[in-house]
């Protein structure tokens, strides 16, 4: 593949299926699955002043919408994306 083809992904509506790749254990790309969200979901943090809050609240609402998954990298993307979406919480009520 082309380098910076996850840029490609970088939207909500590829989420179901690249945490449906994250979410199989025997898929080979898994693990680069899990690297796109990962990035995506950062970037979506620490660019929202840039890009307006309308991309942190849909990745917000996607979020509290799905059940915790019970292991592996998608467990790990979910703990993650809940600890960036409390960072900025916590930033803006303190700047309040």
């Amino acid at each position: 593949m082309e380098q910076d083809e996850d840029l490609l992904l970088y939207d909500l509506q590829y989420f179901p299926v690249l945490l449906e790749l994250v979410s199989d254990e025997k898929c080979p790309k898994s693990e680069y699955a899990f690297v796109i969200l990962c990035q995506f979901c950062r970037e979506v943090v620490v660019l929202h002043k840039i890009r307006g809050l309308k991309s942190l609240e849909k990745l917000s609402n996607f979020i509290n919408s799905m059940k915790k998954p019970d292991s592996g990298y998608a467990s790990s993307w979910f703990s993650y994306v809940n600890s960036l979406l409390a960072y900025i919480e916590q930033t803006y009520n303190s700047s309040s």
